[in-house]
């Protein structure tokens, strides 16, 4: 039994145990499922150095490694979690991976690949910060500064960019000049997205110099 009875309702995608009644998030973005200390983990000493952070800065509790056994709609699943003193617990990738549940973000729904059966996924109003990083001595200054500490260069969006910063680059010689390369609709499409971006932001305007060079698209390992 977990330390607490009453519940709330996370957020985000959640699906709900059978057997400690608890309402457990679904996050495929986490590596490690976390499960909520028992009275028996309350009563001993936590790891002295916790590794997971909360997004205010408070370090959470860990109380090591526990073999848990959760019911999704009357199928049993046992797995080692890791036991920290959080608001919920998470179901994460690892333990995703392992069963050969999916999360059909569509449809709302966790495909189970082994026996082609899905269940409903619930859905929360947002789901809560936490970090992997601790704070350091440049977190405060960073939140004390928003307006300065931040990617736009410009107030707002009708008022161009205030600073004094200029970039000369020393050449010699005629401007080299690439001729234009089609891109795919796709790479198109997302290289306007960004150019728009960092032209929102004030980081870079339009320009008609003779300097051009050939824009080289990479897809990264996540598809974006």
């Amino acid at each position: 039994m977990a330390a607490k009875s009453n519940f709330p309702r996370p957020a985000g995608f959640f699906i709900r145990d059978e057997i400690s009644k608890q309402h457990l998030p679904v996050n495929t973005g986490a590596m490690q499922s976390v499960f909520l200390p028992s009275e028996e983990d309350l009563e001993k000493i936590p790891d002295s150095t916790p590794t997971l952070i909360a997004g205010n800065g408070t370090p959470i509790c860990m109380y090591g490694t526990a073999t848990r056994t959760i019911s999704i709609l009357g199928c049993r699943y046992h797995w080692p979690f890791v036991i920290r003193e959080v608001k919920f617990p998470l179901l994460s990738s690892d333990f995703l991976g392992h069963h050969g549940l999916l999360v059909d973000v569509g449809r709302q729904r966790l495909p189970d690949t082994g026996t082609c059966h899905s269940r409903q996924l619930s859905t929360g109003p947002g789901m809560p910060t936490i970090c992997s990083t601790a704070p350091n001595s440049y977190t405060s200054l960073l939140q004390g500064f928003p307006d300065v500490f931040k990617p736009e260069l410009r107030q707002s969006s009708a008022a161009s960019a205030k600073h004094s910063i200029f970039h000369h680059i020393t050449t010699t010689g005629p401007p080299t000049y690439a001729k234009f390369r089609r891109l795919s609709p796709q790479k198109l499409q997302d290289a306007k997205r960004a150019f728009a971006e960092m032209e929102r932001m004030g980081v870079c305007k339009k320009a008609s110099s003779p300097w051009a060079s050939p824009l080289h698209i990479v897809k990264k390992s996540d598809g974006s």
